[in-house]
């Protein structure tokens, strides 16, 4: 071969296999370094994550630290319709290895008000999709906010585990109040974390259709339900400081929601909350504690518990509606002459309903400090003086009794304030029946004394 053919051969070969890869290595890297390519892929990944989050995702800033290994600041959850934000998130560091997933979440701000959306995320888009939970997810986040107008729940130390198996994965998390410090309580066996509240989510598979099951074990904690009360508004009836202890399981199938709340108990309920709707008062603090309680689609409710009150107001409409409706007794002559309302020191009520069976009302506040060694079945006490008013006959209420009163169909309300007292109607003093039979732990009334009672209303 001629020596000049060589030397062209020799440039081409430099030219090909060294220049122009060299030149286009450098030019992809100067195309990764401007603010355009950036920007492009800053919207890919924002358009990828909204969808598979069904949200609007915004993403201020990333970084890719390695190859494995990205960092998005400043991330906005958006409900798409709405256009409300969702969620906020100061940074998340995403890492994935061959055989797992790790997640760290900064400073989330979760809208109560959205919170569905941010369940419609977890358990539709993440858990119920099974080529997204392949390898175990490991997730942590620190100073989470729930932020509602009704008041903030701020947790520390959250930690979630997602670990697929053979019939379908299971999501574990802990987390704990910010106000609170670690608690240990030594067992015979192992240690317990008192102060943490538990979460499980289960996905299960292995039936024809697949089931979720939520079970939520606050702990020693006294959960706010305010945190909440924009996304469950029942809650909202319960007033600012209601604190929910106990645990909570919830399982979803295809023909509805089951809800079991045995044990559990709602505490600083606000009685004048929960009666805004009302055409009379009824105020003071209140706890409901709940022995059992199930709520299953198309079936009665079982329930039974006890609804104690202290320091408040009850109207005389109210012990209208208990006399008439509800079978109680009530001590005509330890109402107030004005008929604006009756001052009360206690208020205690235990209540059972088993499927379609009879309901059971009993007044209780023998069983308490103020009234202890009293007679049985006395459910308020005075203020003044705490003589007994309101006394439950020892009969029982037919379920649709109990639901005529109530005006509605409330056969799956989550919380049981509801069903111990009668709900709103016109209601006034007339109708306190005068002429109703006293039982033997009645005073006989004096018909002048109820005469001047009804026409004062």
């Amino acid at each position: 071969m001629h020596e000049r053919t060589e030397r062209a051969i020799a440039r081409l070969l430099f030219v090909f296999c060294c220049a122009v890869p060299t030149s286009l290595t450098l030019l992809a890297i100067l195309i990764t370094w401007t603010p355009w390519y950036h920007a492009s892929r800053l919207a890919a990944i924002a358009e990828h994550l909204s969808r598979e989050t069904g949200l609007v995702v915004q993403i201020e800033d990333f970084r890719r630290v390695s190859p494995n290994r990205w960092t998005l600041h400043r991330v906005e959850l958006i409900e798409p319709e709405t256009l409300y934000q969702v969620a906020m998130i100061r940074q998340i560091d995403w890492t994935q290895d061959a055989d797992s997933v790790r997640v760290m979440i900064h400073q989330p701000e979760l809208q109560s008000e959205q919170l569905g959306h941010a369940w419609s995320m977890i358990h539709d888009r993440l858990i119920s999709r099974p080529e997204h939970t392949t390898i175990p997810i490991e997730i942590a986040a620190n100073d989470v906010t729930i932020v509602s107008r009704t008041g903030d729940m701020p947790l520390r130390d959250v930690q979630a585990w997602v670990q697929p198996n053979a019939t379908g994965l299971r999501m574990n998390l802990e987390c704990r109040l910010a106000d609170q410090s670690p608690r240990m309580v030594k067992s015979t066996s192992t240690s317990t974390n008192t102060s943490l509240t538990r979460v499980t989510l289960v996905r299960d598979r292995s039936g024809e259709r697949p089931e979720s099951t939520l079970i939520l074990e606050s702990g020693d904690n006294d959960l706010p339900c305010s945190a909440i009360a924009g996304y469950l508004p029942t809650l909202q009836g319960l007033g600012p400081n209601a604190t929910f202890r106990g645990a909570l399981e919830c399982r979803m199938t295809d023909t509805g929601t089951s809800i079991v709340l045995d044990g559990s108990q709602f505490n600083q309920i606000d009685l004048s909350y929960w009666s805004k709707h009302l055409p009379y008062p009824v105020v003071g603090t209140a706890d409901l504690q709940l022995a059992r309680c199930t709520m299953r689609p198309g079936e009665p409710i079982n329930v039974a518990g006890t609804l104690i009150a202290r320091d408040g107001l009850v109207g005389i409409g109210m012990l209208g509606s208990l006399q008439r409706d509800l079978g109680f007794e009530i001590d005509m002559n330890a109402l107030p002459p004005d008929g604006r309302g009756l001052p009360y020191r206690l208020a205690a009520l235990k209540f059972s309903m088993l499927g379609d069976s009879q309901i059971s009302l009993q007044g209780m506040c023998d069983t308490q400090l103020e009234f202890r060694g009293g007679p049985p079945g006395v459910a308020l006490l005075r203020a003044e003086d705490g003589q007994p008013v309101v006394f439950s006959s020892g009969g029982a209420i037919k379920p649709h009794q109990l639901m005529a009163t109530l005006g509605a169909d409330r056969h799956y309300s989550p919380f049981w304030s509801e069903i111990l007292m009668t709900p709103p109607r016109p209601i006034g003093m007339e109708t306190l029946d005068p002429n109703a039979p006293p039982s033997g732990r009645l005073i006989p009334s004096i018909a002048t004394q109820k005469e001047d009672v009804i026409k004062q209303r």
